[in-house]
Parts: C-alpha cells; structure tokens; sequence
C-alpha cells in the first residue's frame, strides 16, 4: 500500500476531467485520468485506485454499467466510487445505490466539498485495507514459529503472535501499556544496550547491529532471543514489525563449535610449550649469539611461538567466559581498586587513577575475584595495545546505580575508535586494526568475552570513545549480597 492515495477520475469531457484534477492535485493525490468508461475499467484493474470520481453520462459505457463491473470483481468491489452527475432527481439517485456507488456529487462541483469527500473516503478506505492487511498479517502469524509483533508510532505492541505472546508473558491479541521496550524489559535483558538505545533512529543494515533479549534463570543458562527490528513504510513510517527468534540452542552450537576449538588448543599446548622451552634454550644458552644471523632468526621464532601460545590462551578463556563469569564469592567493591593497580603494575602500566563513591562502600558485585580479574586484565590489554606509545593511563571510577546497580567506568587516553569499530567491537573475533603496525595482537576475542560475562550475570556493558579521545568502557554489574 503506497503512503500516497491514488484518484481515478473518469469523465468524457475534457474540461470536466482538467477541473477536477486542478482541485485535487495540490492536496498531494496521485491522478490517474480516463476519457470514457472502457479506458476507466482497464486503468483501474491496473492502478487499483484508492477512490474513483466517476462520471454518470458517458457514450459508450455509463459510469452506472462501469460501477456494476467494478462491484462484480472481487479484486476491485471494495474501491469506493463516487458517483460525478448532473442529474439531481430521485430515479437517478437509486440508480446509482443500486449500482453500487458509495457516494453523490452534483455538478457543477464544488471544490471545498469535493476535496472534503475525498479527504473522508480514502481515509476510511485506507484505514479498512489497513485493518484487513493486519487480519491477514494476524492469521499468517499464528503458524510462525518466532514471535512476531506489531508496533504502532507510540512504540506500543498493537499485535502479538501466540509466540511472542508466549516469549513476553503477555495474553495474546492484547495491547498493554507499556512500550515493547518497557514490556521486553520486564522480563529480559536488552543487550547491547547502546544499540537498544538507537533502534527508533532507523533500521541499520542487519550486519551492523546484533540486538538480543537475554533471560536469566538462576545458575542455568541465560536464555538468548535475537531480536529484528523492520520499520514499514507503507503505513507512513508509523508502524515497526519485530521478529523475535529464540537462538538459545544457536548459542549452544557455537558454544560446541568453540569447544572443538578448545580441545584443538589443548592438543597444541603441550608441542608448543616444548618449541618455546627448546628456543629459549637455544638463546640462553650460550651455543647461539643473539645478534648473529642464526640469533635473529631464533629470536623471531621464539616471538612467533610465544605469540600463538598467547592466542591459544585467549581462545580457551573465552570458552570459559559464561561459567566463569558466575564463579566464586561476589567481589566486594572496595576490591576492585587494588585488584586494578596489580594488574596494571603486571601489564607494565602507570597505576590508573581509582575513584570509588562512598555509596558503594559494602557492597559487592556479581563477578568473582578470577571473573573481575579477567575483566580488568582485558580492558586494560586493550588499552595497552591500542595507544600510540603504548603507555596509557587509565582512569577508574565506580558509581552506585539505583542501589541495585554498580556503574563502573574504566577510560583511557589513547586513540579514540571509528564508529564501525565501536559497532563492531563486542563481536568475537573481531579486531581493530592498527595504526601502528597494521596488525594487533590476540584473537579478538577480548571485548567480546567481557560482554558475555557481564551480560550472563544480568549487566550492560557499552563501548564509547572519552570525552577528552581515548575509549570508554562502562560496566553496569548487579549487587549482590
């Protein structure tokens, strides 16, 4: 359905048909014209206009006999007709009901009238072809096996499937009052929240953003539903269609498929150990000078060794990411500080600048000693890698959110990240490139499995540059007692 309402008028004299399409034009109608009653009934098996003026007294076939023909296709009976005569006496009249035209105007036209009745008919049409493309809609849904909503311009579910109903706890056929947002978030988190934030802004291309609803049940697994968001524009851009399909078990065969991954990384360990222990053997050991041609090319072998043995290690602790992330006693706040220094002071950068609210003081986190670890070691990895002489300084702050929430905020001032990096960058595998050396170091999978352990215990996590550049990450971690 076109969000521009389309006329057919029809009329054998060539002035009347100019006239009546001067007073329509202007209110943004697309005209179609026809000289006589056959020309009418082959235009409007092709264009399926929105309304039809329709003259009465034409040569060759009355607009009485065109309207009959229309009523009589089942494709075309429900166009509204507008029946255009000068002929103003009963008889007429009731010829014309019985032909079935919905309407009357009387020549010689009025243009104020004749832009009202036109205004009224195609809105009421189009508003009943509207109602009938949603029963059509309703009753293709209910055999769907994802649930299927739709959204009006208040954001509000107009239509749920048995699906989505069954997925959002709500009755089927109902419209509560929250918005699909509000209602999603009842049971669900909203995951990446930067990009939940955005959805209204326009559909982005589907490679862009990866939009999910993440339950948790206790220490099980969380439930992962993705979520697509279709704005359609034959219904003026008000309306959104949302898809949302449940991809938990997905999530288990990737998961099975990083397995495959883990035990292969197993089997490369103990070979790998044994070529760094035997070239770290060779340098060290006297036999072989450093600088010499041998040297540098064991030397080389040794970096490349080491390397793979550090991607390996990055590979199996991303396998590990969702159990790990619900392992050990719940990190006291007041933890995270020291635990930042150390791992900074390992990594061989500046102690970052810890600043912790007092509203914070005795609570604790939904991570572990090993899980926060993991997250800081990460975090400040990346921040090590991406500056530009590799020597940033971090900056650390920790906030109490609605007192079931704490925001801590971990920024760099190193080099900030394009957008399409910034998209991108909780995608496992995925990685930036470099401006240094055009390579980086890891697998990519840092981000990636820093979002998952946050998201599994029921937090947020968003990526952003700092306001002074560098890279901005904020973790929204549930409290625990």
């Amino acid at each position: 359905m076109s969000s521009t309402a389309t006329v057919l008028i029809v009329d054998d004299e060539q002035r009347n048909r100019t006239l009546l399409e001067a007073i329509l034009k202007p209110m943004g109608y697309e005209i179609i014209l026809a000289a006589d009653g056959q020309e009418a009934l082959e235009k409007t098996l092709e264009s399926r206009p929105d309304i039809i003026l329709l003259d009465v007294m034409m040569p060759d076939i009355t607009g009485y006999e065109v309207c009959e023909t229309i009523r009589q296709d089942p494709d075309l009976a429900e166009i509204p007709v507008l029946l255009v005569t000068a002929l103003d006496d009963r008889e007429s009249r009731i010829r014309g009901i019985e032909a079935g035209a919905d309407d009357f105007l009387t020549k010689p036209v009025d243009a104020v009238e004749i832009q009202a009745r036109v205004k009224t008919v195609t809105r009421l049409n189009r508003y009943r072809r509207l109602l009938a493309e949603r029963e059509k809609f309703a009753r293709i849904g209910d055999f769907a096996t994802d649930g299927l909503l739709l959204l009006g311009r208040d954001s509000r579910v107009h239509y749920s499937n048995a699906r989505a109903a069954q997925l959002l706890g709500i009755a089927p056929g109902t419209s509560p009052k929250s918005t699909f947002v509000e209602l999603a978030g009842e049971k669900f988190q909203l995951q990446p929240a930067d990009a939940w934030d955005c959805w209204r802004d326009g559909p982005p291309p589907a490679d862009r953003f990866l939009r999910y609803l993440v339950g948790h049940s206790g220490l099980g697994p969380a439930t992962w539903l993705q979520a697509q968001l279709f704005q359609l524009p034959e219904t003026g851009g008000a309306d959104w269609l949302v898809r949302l399909q449940d991809v938990t078990g997905l999530m288990g065969q990737r998961r099975e498929q990083w397995s495959f991954q883990r035990m292969m990384s197993h089997k490369m360990r103990t070979p790998l150990n044994g070529l760094i222990g035997s070239l770290d053997s060779i340098l060290t050991g006297g036999d072989v000078a450093p600088d010499s041609e041998v040297g540098a090319s064991v030397s080389q072998a040794l970096e490349s060794a080491r390397r793979l043995e550090s991607q390996v290690k990055d590979v199996l602790m991303y396998l590990d990411a969702s159990k790990l992330s619900k392992l050990g006693t719940p990190l006291a706040v007041m933890e995270v500080g020291p635990r930042a220094i150390e791992i900074g002071r390992r990594l061989g950068i500046v102690d970052p600048t810890v600043s912790i609210a007092p509203a914070c003081f005795g609570k604790r986190i939904a991570l572990g000693e090993r899980a926060a670890d993991v997250v800081l070691s990460e975090l400040f990895e990346n921040a090590l890698k991406f500056h530009p002489r590799m020597s940033p300084r971090i900056d650390l702050s920790i906030h109490l959110i609605e007192d079931d929430q704490v925001e801590i905020t971990i920024t760099d001032d190193g080099e900030p990240m394009s957008e399409e990096a910034l998209i991108a960058a909780i995608r496992p595998y995925y990685q930036s490139e470099s401006k240094m050396t055009g390579e980086v170091a890891g697998m990519g999978l840092g981000l990636s499995m820093v979002s998952e352990m946050i998201w599994e215990v029921g937090g947020k996590l968003s990526v952003g540059n700092g306001p002074k550049g560098g890279v901005r990450v904020v973790l929204r971690v549930p409290v625990r007692s």
